[in-house]
């Protein structure tokens, strides 16, 4: 079974609403929770079972302006590390990846957001990380 369902916003942390945080956790993290408890009796009544969680680079190492999906994707690795322990002695494998820049509709999915308040003191880094992903987006858009 392979979990491959994510977005992210592309904003300064403190212009997130708690709603399109709790939004991004729904699909990122909750989806996957809820795929799993589904499939896992199943796999344990079998012996057998791969689970692949995919969540990003992200989950590993962070980057600024991206602060809610990371902690989707640092919650997805952490679940997916003590899952690992809990499942192994009925022949489960859970398998985390966590993919870089590759081509797929994830960039289509972006949610871009602009600093909700003029005065932001993130505005000029905000708008330079888009430029990079933007760059990122075209490079890598096959």
């Amino acid at each position: 079974m392979v979990n491959n369902a994510g977005y992210a916003f592309a904003c300064p942390f403190e212009d997130l609403s708690m709603d399109e945080i709790k939004a991004q956790f729904e699909t990122n993290f909750y989806g996957s929770v809820r795929v799993m408890q589904v499939v896992l009796p199943t796999m344990i009544n079998q012996s057998y079972g791969r689970i692949v969680n995919e969540s990003a680079l992200g989950g590993r190492i962070a980057f600024p302006f991206d602060s809610a999906s990371h902690a989707t994707t640092f919650a997805l690795e952490g679940l997916s590390e003590s899952l690992h322990h809990e499942v192994e002695q009925f022949g489960i494998k859970i398998i985390p990846i966590e993919p870089d820049v590759v081509k797929s509709l994830f960039f289509d999915n972006l949610r871009w957001q602009n600093a909700q308040r003029s005065y932001s003191p993130y505005l000029d880094d905000a708008k330079n990380k888009c430029r990079i992903r933007f760059f990122i987006r075209k490079c890598y858009s096959f």
